[in-house]
């Protein structure tokens, strides 16, 4: 947990992050391949953005993060194994926003 929050935190380049995918990850994201918000990936953590940009050969270079339709996304920009440009899309709704209220949490 904590590696997850140093990686999220410190913008670890996508070649020093784990390239193997979990299972729970890989069975979340069926059907998805990431290329738009509608069939965004669906992760836990930036962390997580990172593992599948490694797992598909895409090297990043820029990110951006995007409010649509009431979800708040990452995009990552990168080059794929061929030299082709990629966007790959995540859903970082279930996480986004948490980190910023746990730090910004009045103590009592």
């Amino acid at each position: 947990m904590l590696l997850a929050l140093l990686l999220a935190f410190t913008g670890t380049p996508a070649e020093l992050v784990d390239p193997r995918l979990p299972r729970r990850l890989e069975k979340a994201n069926v059907g998805r391949d990431g290329a738009s918000a509608a069939t965004a990936y669906k992760v836990d953590s930036v962390a997580e953005e990172y593992q599948i940009a490694r797992k598909l050969g895409v090297r990043t270079h820029g990110q951006a993060l995007i409010e649509q339709d009431g979800r708040m996304f990452d995009m990552l920009m990168g080059t794929d194994a061929d030299g082709k440009d990629r966007e790959l899309w995540f859903d970082i709704s279930s996480f986004y926003g948490e980190a910023a209220r746990g730090i910004l949490k009045a103590p009592k």
